[in-house]
């Protein structure tokens, strides 16, 4: 069962208590991990508790109940803001409603309005909630797939096994690669040791974890597409123009040397690179 966290902000600690006793009779997903008799204390114990809901007073001592809200929304964007008030001014509701609060409910709040209101709020977080699982969930659903075909697109792209503008389309639309010449690189990794290399290999080390390592820092660096780990090496295009070859060189053997340094201190091992000159997409295998 989801638990929902709410934050109860009052300068009575009569109203405080009442709103505890309402939550704890009405709700078993609900509990109140905070509550303030400021608006400054409500400022600072929401970047500490995150609360999902925020009930709130306007008139508080100090930083009001608005002014508050508007500091919390700032760090704390997602939380969900119920303000209780004694005043009925169309001017506060209007502020209410441009900082996006939830529910404005004028004193003195009847159990069933606020229960009411609290149930609402609790079943749009449930939606958020849903949402944002299913949206991480295609996220790493589209990641795989991504990585399954740029596996496949590199070997397919050297042994000349896709059309021109299939090249085209498929770096521009899948990699953001426009260009349509580059250069192929080989990293072979070996370890120091002696014996079964492939038994020594994954015992000293988890290779698949040097290859996340090694695929996210050259993503980082380049426009590139990196093949899949084979055994002890690992083949990747890199999208390169050809305005200054010279400039482009040395520029690239020094990102290439950055990570053998980055690899080789990090996890004990043994590289060696093979860089290609820069070709036409079509002409890649020369580059290999």
């Amino acid at each position: 069962m989801l638990v929902y966290s709410l934050m109860v902000c009052d300068d009575e600690q009569i109203m405080i208590e009442s709103v505890r006793h309402i939550v704890e009779k009405e709700f078993s997903d609900i509990r109140i991990v905070e509550t303030a008799r400021s608006g400054r204390e409500a400022i600072e114990k929401t970047l500490t508790t995150k609360p999902d809901i925020i009930l709130t007073d306007i008139k508080m001592p100090g930083i009001n109940g608005l002014d508050a809200v508007k500091e919390i929304k700032k760090v704390h964007n997602d939380v969900k803001i119920v303000i209780v008030s004694v005043y009925e001014f169309f001017e506060y509701a209007k502020q209410a409603v441009e900082l996006g609060v939830s529910e404005y409910l004028t004193k003195p709040v009847k159990k069933e309005r606020l229960v009411d209101t609290l149930r609402r709020i609790m079943a749009q977080l449930h939606d958020e909630r849903l949402k944002y699982s299913w949206e991480l969930e295609t996220k790493e659903r589209i990641e795989k797939m991504l990585s399954a075909v740029e596996h496949s697109f590199i070997y397919s792209l050297l042994f000349n096994q896709v059309r021109k503008n299939d090249i085209r389309m498929y770096k521009s639309e899948l990699f953001d690669i426009d260009n349509e010449t580059g250069f192929i690189f080989v990293m072979t990794f070996s370890n120091h040791g002696k014996g079964d290399y492939e038994a020594q290999l994954r015992t000293s080390f988890d290779i698949q974890e040097i290859y996340a390592y090694f695929k996210d820092y050259l993503k980082y660096r380049w426009k590139c597409i990196v093949g899949p780990i084979m055994m002890d090496r690992v083949v990747v295009y890199v999208d390169q123009g050809i305005n200054d070859l010279y400039e482009q060189r040395v520029q690239s053997i020094t990102i290439i040397d950055d990570i053998v340094h980055l690899l080789e201190e990090k996890y004990h091992i043994d590289i060696k690179v093979g860089i290609g000159r820069i070709h036409r997409d079509q002409e890649i295998m020369l580059s290999y």
